[in-house]
């Protein structure tokens, strides 16, 4: 669909800016939106990677523009009876939102923190997509909306009046998609003012960290920028736990470069975490690529688990115990551990039995279009796990830093105060991974992808401190003088 409206947008645009009789004005948008409408569409989803996004922010405008060049193509189409009112009231309508959207991407890019009010606003075409797509809406950098011209000849044709019957029914329904999400999205970014004087709890055991994930999905030898940049975001931050996710077959050159980075890590005192995304249909050949992992980070905790994994329960514990014993074979200081959704009670509870080889839990807190309702209700549950499992295995939180793209970055930082808040209070937590690092093709980093910090990167410095500095140290007592 995304594609199709942008085509339509082109070729529309093009043809208008060849008919002589609409006006200078009305010809020069339209054929300005033609001609950057692609681009500057390339440029808005470029915006959410760190490798694409240094390439591109200084023109970072272009899509906003664009947007406001074809505001009011559907009006002046109107003006001059060429485009009928059923057909360009809907598209103005709809292009309105497609400039609110496009203001959202550009002032999140930039670190901009905005009131709720303005927030539920201005991602209000995001949370649209959410009927759409589902929950990818959220964090996914290629949500844009494009705008919508609309033709200002007369439909000679059957077929040209479906054409104008499709594009009104198109507009219809994305407007009608913005009523239906208007109150519930508004009521979600509010929400989260909830956990505005949530504390973070003391810790003096000092067996908390606050962390990252970092380098996106590894596939192939990080750009140095991003390698750059997420290095010295971790560093800034003094994270106490990072996470990195590797595809499995990974070639060895990668991984070797990765352990370069995460020995580096290990060494400043971080916990490392590496995630196995994937698997291989051989279970020779996936031990053997376990084997390679465990080799390289002899010291970290692989996650043997793939996220969103849907085998049956026997079919995985079974290959959690084979990649267990493959990881073990290979190096026996190297930990293992699973994830759970808030929706797999029977595998968490598998896995915190005292009979099994795992050694951590990861607990998987995944984005809510109901917004800190949805988050409360994820912890509420694993709250209630923990207590009736009687669970001494160690906890681990991934995700805490919800969809700023969706619901505002002080949002974002308030759903970090919260998850800090309910996980510091769970004795078996031994940390939290926030968010990533920067944006590498989702839109929930600390810091976005033109390196600009969004406010979660201040609480998660700030937690890390204060967690640190409560940590009580026993004091050596002196031998008794004993004659």
């Amino acid at each position: 669909m995304l594609v199709s409206l942008l085509a339509w947008t082109t070729w529309c645009g093009g043809t208008i800016a060849r008919i002589s009789g609409v006006g200078l004005v009305h010809r020069g948008l339209a054929g300005v939106t033609a001609l950057l409408a692609l681009p500057a569409a390339v440029v808005a989803m470029s915006l959410g990677a760190t490798e694409t996004a240094r390439a591109v922010q200084d023109i970072h405008w272009v899509w906003p523009a664009v947007c406001a060049a074809a505001l009011l193509q559907p009006l002046l189409g109107m003006g001059r009876d060429r485009a009928p009112a059923w057909l360009a009231v809907p598209a103005l309508l709809w292009n309105i939102a497609a400039l609110l959207d496009a203001s959202a991407r550009g002032l999140d890019a930039y670190g901009a923190r905005l009131p709720d009010a303005a927030a539920a606003v201005l991602t209000l075409p995001r949370a649209t997509w959410g009927l759409l797509i589902g929950d990818t809406a959220l964090t996914a950098a290629w949500t844009i909306v494009p705008p919508l011209l609309v033709p200002v000849w007369p439909p000679r044709w059957r077929a040209t009046r479906l054409v104008h019957i499709g594009l009104a029914a198109i507009a219809l329904s994305g407007l009608g998609g913005l009523a239906a999400v208007a109150w519930p999205h508004h009521a979600a970014v509010a929400s989260y003012r909830g956990f505005e004087r949530e504390p973070v709890r003391e810790r003096p055991g000092g067996d908390f960290s606050v962390g990252l994930a970092a380098l996106g999905r590894v596939t192939e030898m990080p750009a140095a920028a991003v390698a750059r940049v997420e290095s010295s975001t971790l560093d800034l931050l003094e994270t106490g736990v990072v996470r990195v996710e590797v595809q499995i077959p990974a070639r060895a050159a990668v991984l070797d470069s990765l352990a370069r980075v995460l020995d580096f890590r290990r060494r400043v005192g971080s916990a490392v975490l590496v995630e196995i995304v994937g698997r291989l249909a051989d279970a020779t050949r996936d031990s053997a690529a376990i084997a390679a992992l465990a080799r390289r980070f002899p010291t970290a905790t692989l996650v043997v688990s793939a996220p969103r994994d849907t085998a049956p329960l026997d079919r995985w514990a079974a290959r959690v115990r084979r990649r267990a014993a493959a990881a073990h074979a290979a190096s026996p200081r190297v930990g293992v551990a699973v994830r759970v959704s808030s929706a797999d009670e029977r595998r968490y509870r598998w896995a915190v039995d005292a009979g099994t080889v795992v050694d951590a839990v990861v607990l998987g807190i995944v984005p809510s279009r109901r917004g800190a309702t949805g988050l409360s209700a994820q912890w509420q549950r694993y709250s209630a796990w923990i207590a009736s499992s009687g669970a001494l295995t160690p906890h681990w939180v991934d995700g805490a830093g919800g969809a700023p793209a969706f619901f505002g970055s002080a949002q974002q930082q308030l759903a970090v105060i919260g998850t800090l808040a309910w996980a510091t209070n769970e004795r078996v937590v031994r940390g939290v991974m926030i968010a990533d690092a920067a944006d590498q093709g989702t839109l929930v980093g600390v810091r976005t992808a033109t390196g600009r910090w969004r406010p979660a990167a201040g609480t998660a410095l700030r937690a890390a401190r204060v967690i640190r500095e409560t940590r009580v140290v026993p004091t050596p007592v002196a031998p008794l003088d004993v004659p």
